[in-house]
C-alpha cells in the first residue's frame, strides 16, 4: 500500500489530479464543484465537501483524522462502467480544454 496520504496539484485541473491520486489508491477529498464529485462519492474514492472554507475543513480533518478510513477508502475504490465513462469524459474535457477553472 502506498504511504502516501495526499497530494495537492496546485494549478492543475482538479478533475486530472483526483482521477492521478485514484489510480495510485489514494483517497481524496474535491469540492461538490468538481466534476467528478459523483463518481468519488460512488466509488467511495474519498470525501467530497460543499465549496465552503468550514466545509471543506471539517472534512479534511476527517480524513486526516482517520488513517484506517483514508487506507480503506484508498484500498476498496471500485469504480463502475457509468464511473469510468464520466472519467473518460471528464479527461476528455480536459484535453480539449472545456474546464472551467475556479481562479
Amino acid at each position: 500500500m502506498c504511504g502516501i496520504c495526499g497530494i495537492v496539484a496546485p494549478g492543475r485541473p482538479p478533475e486530472l489530479a483526483a482521477v492521478e491520486a485514484m489510480a495510485r489508491s489514494v483517497p481524496v477529498l474535491v469540492s461538490s464543484a468538481v466534476n467528478l464529485a459523483p463518481v468519488i462519492e460512488s466509488a467511495g474514492a474519498g470525501w467530497v465537501a460543499p465549496p465552503e472554507v468550514g466545509a471543506f475543513r471539517t472534512a479534511l480533518l476527517e480524513a486526516l483524522g482517520n488513517s484506517g478510513e483514508r487506507l480503506a477508502r484508498g484500498e476498496d475504490i471500485e469504480l463502475s462502467p457509468e464511473d469510468l465513462a464520466a472519467i473518460r469524459a471528464g479527461l476528455e474535457d480536459i484535453k480539449a480544454g472545456h474546464v472551467i477553472s475556479l481562479d
